[in-house]
């Protein structure tokens, strides 16, 4: 009997491989119908066998790497102008993130904003310092801000050197960059970004 104490092993996909592969070989070897096959018949077998096992394995491999992927969520490049509504891009959890463009003494601004739908919720980012108790109330701050140059002036870039991050009471952290372009292909803001769901 397996005490708590045990330790108990989870074998990868990759570990399964050969252990599936004998097992299979070991049941054609044991049928009835085995006597009555050619080598060249037996092994047209274990070539198709290998192949069946490996595409499967392909797959599962490829279904935990999507499921990892999903903590990534990203956004852009999305294109707003001056006065715009304010767009949502990300939710999750408590957390959303919402991208505005407007003016800040006569330059083209661009922010991200990130609001809490969670009391005693935490937040970090260069663009706005430490929030130690973010809670609904405080409203929309940022996750990220840049103000280049006037409506129609030259282009500017900025990527924020280092991310944000938020936490809530329940469980859900995130963190991220973006990258604000003002006055950029004919439009005043241009975003991009990505966040990670820890």
């Amino acid at each position: 009997m397996r005490t708590k104490e045990s330790p108990v092993r989870v074998w990868s996909p990759r570990r399964l491989l050969p252990v599936v592969l004998v097992g299979a070989l070991a049941a054609m070897v044991v049928s009835p119908a085995f006597a009555n096959h050619t080598p060249e018949h037996t092994q047209s077998q274990i070539t198709r066998l290998k192949k069946q096992i490996r595409a499967r394995y392909t797959k599962a491999v490829s279904n935990r790497r999507f499921e990892k992927n999903r903590r990534i969520r990203e956004y852009g490049p999305l294109n707003m102008s001056i006065g715009d509504a304010d767009l949502p891009v990300v939710a999750v959890g408590p957390f959303e993130l919402a991208l505005d463009c407007d003016t800040d003494a006569g330059n083209v601004r661009g922010r991200v904003l990130i609001t809490t739908s969670e009391q005693n919720s935490a937040f970090r980012s260069e663009a706005h310092g430490n929030e130690d108790d973010f809670d609904p109330a405080d409203g929309p701050l940022h996750w990220a801000e840049f103000a280049g140059n006037p409506q129609g002036g030259a282009q500017a870039i900025d990527f924020n050197t280092h991310p944000a991050h938020a936490a809530a009471p329940s469980g859900v952290g995130i963190s991220g960059y973006s990258v604000i372009v003002t006055n950029f292909g004919g439009d005043d803001c241009v975003f991009s970004g990505w966040v990670l769901v820890h």
